[in-house]
């Protein structure tokens, strides 16, 4: 009987019959490396020559492509964080395993799969299956760093919970809001004159008072900037403002009044990560005109990580991570108001219960 390829184990061809192949076990594993993206470019063009003038050597080239299809487009989110362990420490054990002298009569090495591989095709396999790893690898790290991420993000806002504690302390259980005039702007970052009602200038009371003394606890660890310049505290005397958008990606609840108690406040949303309908205002120059509500953002996560969702802090001063803008029973937006969208940049919340975290 005439002995089998071992590509036939891997495709699953392999019959009692004798067969003679037109291809050698050379052209095989070329046309394998091919496949996988281990042949260099000398070996690419002699794989794709072959391929084109050899009936067998473009079914093997097909079913390759198709068994290793769908392990490419694994996406990460399915992806457990230990496969990757697993694959490398199952290629290590057959690595290990010697090869057979005989090969009329091949072991059989099975990897837990239903299809069965002879040891004279292993070395092929363990490179296949390190592609594979690394592949699985890249994705299984990028789901780490967003988790890494996250829990910064978390650690930053306790970081400004604490200094909120300290202000509040000392002003009367009052949360810091800065006094402004009716219709007054909210939304105008980085303006310094004395009458601007920017909704961020009570973080940067913060700052500027000396109750943390961290200001790049204001940006999102995901999104900071290396060139940005930093912020110093021999800013305070010219500034009454973060400079721009760039120095704060945070939204920060919009107060009904200028006297609310942390206390009551409860635990309904105190800050976010930053509201997605004010993207547009970490332009630089920073846009001046009031941002538009646009629907299609109407249900958008934060840009803070990559609208998978958003971190939000409560007012009792604990933090989680949610998949969704719209909190509590009866769902309330926390990037607009109930009845006006975003109350062309003016319109305050009625009250508590409708959080608003901006700009």
């Amino acid at each position: 009987m005439q002995e089998c390829s071992p590509f036939d184990y891997v495709l699953g061809t392999a019959s009692t019959e004798s067969q003679m192949p037109s291809l050698d076990l050379d052209q095989q594993e070329l046309i394998f490396d091919y496949c996988i993206g281990l042949a260099d470019p000398t070996q690419a063009a002699k794989a794709e020559q072959l391929i084109a003038q050899d009936t067998e050597a473009a079914e093997l080239h097909d079913r390759i492509m198709e068994a290793v299809a769908p392990l490419a487009c694994l996406p990460p989110e399915i992806c457990p964080d230990d496969l990757a362990d697993r694959t490398v420490q199952r290629v290590r054990k057959l690595a290990a395993q010697p090869l057979v002298a005989d090969e009329s009569n091949p072991r059989v090495i099975r990897l837990g799969f239903p299809r069965s591989l002879s040891n004279a095709v292993g070395v092929v396999v363990v490179a296949a299956c390190i592609v594979l790893a690394i592949g699985i690898v890249m994705r299984s790290s990028n789901v780490m760093r967003n988790r890494h991420h996250n829990q910064m993000c978390r650690r930053q806002l306790a970081d400004i919970y604490r200094a909120l504690n300290r202000y509040t302390a000392d002003y009367e259980d009052v949360l810091p809001v800065v006094a402004r005039a009716d219709g007054t702007p909210w939304h105008r970052i980085g303006d310094q004159s004395p009458q601007t009602a920017s909704n961020t200038r009570p973080l940067f009371l913060l700052f500027a008072l000396g109750y943390t003394e961290t200001p790049e606890d204001f940006i999102c660890c995901s999104r900071a900037q290396a060139e940005l310049p930093p912020l110093k505290r021999a800013d305070i005397a010219t500034h009454r403002d973060f400079p721009s958008r760039r120095y704060v990606t945070y939204s920060y609840a919009l107060m009904p009044n200028q006297r609310v108690q942390r206390t009551a406040f409860g635990a309904r949303p105190l800050m976010a990560d930053m509201n997605p309908h004010f993207e547009a205002l970490l332009s630089d120059p920073p846009q001046s005109d009031p941002p538009l509500f646009d629907k299609a953002a109407a249900h958008l996560n934060s840009p803070n990580h990559g609208r998978r969702g958003q971190n939000v802090l409560f007012g009792d001063g604990h933090a989680r991570y949610l998949r969704t803008r719209f909190i509590g029973d009866a769902p309330d937006d926390i990037y607009t108001l109930k009845d006006n969208a975003l109350g062309n940049c003016k319109t305050l919340p009625a009250c508590l219960d409708d959080a608003f975290l901006a700009p």
